[in-house]
C-alpha cells in the first residue's frame, strides 16, 4: 500500500532530522499569495527552518491553492469534497520525488547529516543512508552499487535515489 502524500513529506522530515516537534497553534504556509484586482493567486515556496519543517497535518490550505509534491500523490484537492482519497500510481509521481525541490532539499539534509556522524567513508555513508530510509541493511550488491554512486555523483545522490525507491513510499 502506498503511504499518503503526508506521510511521504512527514517520512523524509523525520528521515533527516528536520522534522519539528512543534505541535498545536497556527499553521504554516508554504505559498505566496498574490492579489490582482478581486482574484488571487498561490504561488508555492520551498522555505527552509523549523516553522515550514513541521507535519503536514499544520500546512495553512486555501481552496484554490495546491501543492504540487503532495497533490501528485493524491493529497485531497482542497477545492472539492471527496468522501474518500483516491490512491493512484503514475509518472507524475516519480518525477515528482526525483525532481521537487523539496526532495532534493532533503537529499542535500540527509547527506550533511550522514557525513556529520559517520565521516568520509563511502561504505559507512551507504550503510548508514540505506538503514535511515529504508530501515534495512543493503544487499551486497545494493552496496556495490551505491558506492559507486556516491564515488562518483555524491551522497546526495544516493539519498536521492533511496527517497526514490518504492520501498519509501509504499508500506508492507
Amino acid at each position: 500500500q502506498r503511504l499518503q502524500a503526508e506521510v511521504i513529506r512527514d517520512s523524509m522530515l523525520a528521515i533527516t532530522g528536520a522534522l519539528s516537534p512543534a505541535r498545536f497553534g497556527p499553521g504554516y504556509r508554504d505559498v505566496v499569495i498574490e492579489t490582482v484586482g478581486a482574484a488571487h493567486y498561490y504561488g508555492p515556496l520551498d522555505l527552509e527552518g523549523s516553522e515550514f519543517d513541521r507535519r503536514t497535518i499544520y500546512r495553512w490550505r486555501h481552496r484554490g491553492e495546491r501543492h504540487s509534491l503532495l497533490e501528485a500523490f493524491d493529497c485531497p484537492d482542497p477545492s472539492i469534497a471527496a468522501p474518500e482519497r483516491i490512491v493512484t500510481t503514475t509518472p507524475t509521481q516519480s518525477l515528482s520525488l526525483w525532481n521537487h525541490q523539496f526532495v532534493l532539499r532533503m537529499s542535500r539534509e540527509l547527506a550533511a547529516q550522514v557525513i556529520e556522524d559517520v565521516g568520509d567513508d563511502p561504505a559507512e555513508q551507504v550503510s548508514s543512508v540505506w538503514r535511515r530510509v529504508l530501515l534495512r541493511e543493503a544487499t551486497t550488491a545494493e552496496q556495490i552499487a551505491a558506492r559507486e554512486l556516491v564515488l562518483e555523483f555524491g551522497l546526495a545522490s544516493l539519498c536521492r535515489v533511496l527517497f526514490n525507491t518504492s520501498e519509501s513510499v509504499t508500506l508492507d
